[in-house]
């Protein structure tokens, strides 16, 4: 067995992409404004995860990098172990 690393930076990054709900077919009515920005706020979080980055630039984001740095790991070996693929030769 063995794991693609190009491939988990490149699921990494798509997985995280942010979706309206209702584009997407989940809920049949626009969320509120402030739903919408807690949705927005979660994918980037989730997105800074995924590519193992801290925020540098938002500086109201700044607070959440703690908790992006504990969770770095696990997120990577959650993913990893869903790509892991049996080698073919």
């Amino acid at each position: 067995m063995f794991i693609c690393q190009y491939s988990v930076r490149s699921v990494d990054t798509s997985v995280c992409l942010s979706v309206s709900p209702c584009e997407s077919g989940i809920v049949d009515i626009q969320p509120s404004q402030r739903i919408k920005r807690g949705l927005t706020l979660m994918c980037k979080i989730m997105q800074n995860i995924a590519n193992h980055v801290l925020f540098t630039k938002e500086l109201h984001m700044r607070p959440f990098n703690d908790f992006l740095k504990t969770n770095f790991d696990a997120a990577r070996r959650s993913l990893q172990l869903c790509l892991t693929v049996v080698q073919v030769c």
